[in-house]
């Protein structure tokens, strides 16, 4: 039950940086070191935020005297501050290695969406007879 209630809570603050991420990339042209910085700039804190909040409010159910709900708080606490730890120490690197590892030319990186999307767009129709 923790697993799935932990990894529910850490997926959403790891698409909301790399949704932040990837339209700093696509909209304002961004380096891959500068859309980290601007997805730093409009998420850092509300994750920041919001996964201290769920810490300490796990923290206060770890007091329970009943074991299983204080077990459940102690982990799910600990497993919420490790994913802030990834989302900001290890995250980024990771994507500024992966997605520039990409940019270096065609068929470089795993862009497979960005390839189709050029393909779609240079693709012509046959002409009818």
């Amino acid at each position: 039950m923790v697993s799935a209630m932990t990894l529910g809570i850490v997926v959403d603050d790891t698409v909301h940086f790399l949704s932040k991420y990837r339209r700093a990339r696509r909209e304002l042209g961004c380096a891959p070191p500068d859309a980290v910085r601007v997805a730093f700039r409009t998420v850092g804190r509300a994750l920041l935020t919001t996964s201290l909040v769920l810490v300490a409010g796990f923290v206060v159910v770890s007091l329970s005297s009943f074991e299983i709900n204080a077990g459940m708080g102690r982990l799910t606490a600990l497993v919420i501050a490790l994913a802030l730890f990834a989302d900001f120490f290890l995250l980024p690197p990771l994507l500024m290695k992966i997605d520039t590892d990409s940019d270096k030319g065609p068929g470089a990186g795993s862009n497979v969406a960005g390839r189709a999307t050029r393909r779609k767009r240079d693709w012509t129709p046959p002409s009818s007879p």
